[in-house]
Formats: structure tokens, C-alpha cells, sequence
């Protein structure tokens, strides 16, 4: 399988440092969580970590404006009905994550 399209669930500290190496690496990354200000904070990390990148040299600012459009950042989650990989990065609790693997095997 040819994976292109990575969705990531939940955008807490590993969720979106998940979504942003994939998509340094070529990805395009959707992250999803039913929180607006988790994925406030991920988009306003996002933008930080470009900045550290080109500060430090680890990337040019045309190869970091070549990735940032790789990343989206949703709360629906029918944005993931056309990834090719889902990657789970929620809370530790049974009961979310069985409902979340629900909600996905819907769409």
C-alpha cells in the first residue's frame, strides 16, 4: 500500500509532533480532535517549530513553506475518510477509544 494521507487523532503533545514529522517527511497530515483549544495550541506549535527550524537551520523558509500546507488541523472527523493510515494519540481510557474506533470505522 502507498500511503500518502495520514490522519492523526488527538492533538495533545504527541499527536501533533506525530503530525508535524509527517509532514516534514512528506505526508500530508490531518489532525483531528474534538478540541478547539488542543488544536489551537497544535497549530500555534506548529508555526513554532518552523520558526526553531529555520532559526536553527534545519530547514530553508521555502522548504517550510513547502510543508506547512501538509498540515491541517480539524475537528470533524470525516476529514479522515481519505487517509491511508490513522494513527490513535488519545487518551489512555478504553471507553474513548473504543468510541473513537467507531466514529472512524463510520466513515
Amino acid at each position: 500500500m502507498n500511503i500518502q494521507r495520514i490522519g492523526v487523532v488527538g492533538a495533545g503533545t504527541m499527536g501533533h509532533g506525530i503530525a508535524y514529522r509527517a509532514a516534514v517527511v512528506g505526508y500530508d497530515a490531518r489532525l483531528h480532535d474534538t478540541s478547539k483549544t488542543a488544536l489551537d495550541r497544535a497549530a500555534a506549535n506548529f508555526r513554532g517549530y518552523f520558526r526553531q527550524a529555520i532559526e536553527k537551520g534545519i530547514m530553508t523558509s521555502m522548504q517550510a513553506a513547502e510543508v506547512y500546507p501538509r498540515l491541517l488541523v480539524t475537528r470533524d472527523v470525516h476529514e479522515l475518510s481519505d487517509v491511508d493510515l490513522v494513527i490513535e494519540a488519545i487518551v489512555e481510557d478504553l471507553a474513548a477509544k473504543r468510541t473513537l474506533l467507531q466514529s472512524l470505522e463510520g466513515i
